[in-house]
């Protein structure tokens, strides 16, 4: 089933490691040979994996391959029974996943950037606002209102203009 699986004749293979390890990505040969050999020296190793396998088409598969030594008795493996799962599906949703995942975090370092910048432009403004507030205060204490009227004019000008930036923020 596994050289079905890779979509290849099964009469055109032996029975033999050297077949399937030419299809293993190198990387994962490495990985399913340590938990073989980790396996045949400790039952209680796991032999399981996912591995990528080239297909005869050319593309990528991956399989989850999982096996148990047989032993004589006294202990030393003779056979490996094995089940060789397709998970490509499982994999390709995976990635899918982590490329979404990336695109998502990308987009809200994007949204904090411009929420710092919309807030250092409506920060300042209302700070010149709170400014000239206090200085016309200020003037209509000390008996000045000619200057407290011309305060609260920049006041008002500030405030539209605020207003402005919060409209473009509302349209965008």
């Amino acid at each position: 089933e596994l050289w079905e699986l890779l979509g290849i004749d099964p009469a055109t293979k032996a029975h033999d490691p050297a077949e399937w390890q030419d299809l293993i990505h190198p990387e994962d040969l490495v990985v399913a040979t340590e938990n073989f050999n980790a396996h045949c020296a400790d039952p209680d190793h796991p032999y399981d994996q996912i591995v990528r396998y080239r297909h005869a088409d050319g593309s990528t598969i991956w399989v989850r391959c999982r096996g148990l030594a047989i032993r004589d008795a006294t202990g030393k493996p003779v056979r490996m029974l094995g089940a060789h799962n397709d998970v490509t599906a499982l994999k390709q949703a995976e990635e899918a996943a982590n490329r979404a995942h990336g695109v998502a975090t990308h987009a809200n370092e994007e949204l904090q950037a411009f929420a710092y910048s919309t807030s250092h432009d409506l920060n300042s403004p209302a700070n010149t606002i709170r400014m000239l507030w206090q200085e016309a205060r200020l003037a209509l204490q000390g008996g000045a209102p000619k200057d407290a009227h011309s305060l609260l004019t920049k006041a008002e000008a500030t405030n539209e203009a605020m207003r402005n930036i919060v409209d473009k923020l509302l349209e965008y």
